[in-house]
């Protein structure tokens, strides 16, 4: 009984577990849970996206100088939002890596064009917020205006965002004539000769889409294998998971932030007491 109670593992329970320390290791999810503090003390706001790159399970750190997104005021977490938006920068192999199941050979030519024709420019100045409207951080939609390329670097943006799907509660009757409840997409008609009859509804459903460069749309559909409540069927969550050091705040501090009136007060103390030692000379030592 007490190996039944503490002990046994059921087959299923088994694999799981062996299964997560082996992505643990793979995915290098300690290393990448220390840059998530780091980020936490010093910007207040640790995110990490995951997800599936050509047919592999991966994890990873998502920088919050280039991560935007746009939730209720109550809401905690950052996969609780309405829609989401990260910016990264990268080269044309980086760009191959994560997408060559995916792009078209007209788009692989145009990638080439990109990289051959930035080849020759090596200045290169990470993109801020500071060069960014108001209307671009707070909207993922509108045409960015900065600039799409810059040095060897191609700009990528990925996004997430709730959208609406149609689904119906069939109810038919099986072969013991009993009354069965399942859910179908808005593609099935209900023969109402077998008795079937259909409540239609619309829930949420998130859905993704990258940028690449200007004009290179890919992978826009709806997120595959994502999050959802076993309770509400409605409910869905992003890739992206985290949330700010004041999750229910609108401005994000850190440590850091709560740190900065005492480290200007310290420094002013200190100052004063420079140009006192200063202005005493050798008093100060009597």
């Amino acid at each position: 009984q007490k190996y039944m109670a503490y002990s046994y593992k059921d087959m299923k329970e088994d694999t799981a577990n062996k299964a997560l320390e082996f992505l643990k290791k793979y995915c290098h999810i300690d290393s990448k849970f220390i840059d998530g503090w780091n980020d936490l003390l010093v910007g207040g706001l640790p995110v990490y996206w995951v997800g599936i790159v050509n047919g592999e399970p991966r994890m990873d750190r998502v920088n919050p100088e280039n991560f935007f997104y746009g939730k209720s005021p109550d809401a905690k977490y950052i996969e609780e939002s309405e829609w989401a938006r990260y910016e990264k920068w990268l080269n044309v192999s980086d760009i191959y890596d994560n997408f060559y199941e995916d792009l078209t050979e007209k788009q692989r030519k145009q990638l080439d064009e990109w990289g051959l024709g930035n080849m020759s420019q090596h200045n290169y100045t990470a993109p801020t917020i500071i060069n960014m409207s108001e209307s671009e951080i707070d909207n993922p939609f509108l045409q960015q205006s900065r600039t799409l390329t810059q040095g060897n670097l191609i700009k990528v943006i990925h996004c997430v965002w709730r959208s609406k799907k149609k689904i119906g509660f069939l109810k038919y009757l099986d072969e013991q004539g009993q009354e069965q409840t399942t859910l179908i997409d808005e593609q099935y008609k209900p023969d109402k000769t077998k008795g079937e009859s259909v409540e239609w509804m619309w829930i949420n459903e998130c859905w993704e889409g990258t940028k690449i460069g200007k004009d290179m749309y890919i992978n826009v559909r709806p997120l595959p294998n994502q999050h959802t409540s076993l309770d509400n069927i409605s409910k869905c969550f992003f890739p992206y998971i985290g949330g700010p050091y004041n999750a229910l705040n609108t401005d994000i501090y850190s440590l850091v932030d709560i740190m900065k009136p005492l480290q200007y007060f310290y420094i002013e103390v200190m100052y004063r007491l420079q140009l006192s030692l200063a202005r005493s000379k050798d008093k100060v030592m009597l």
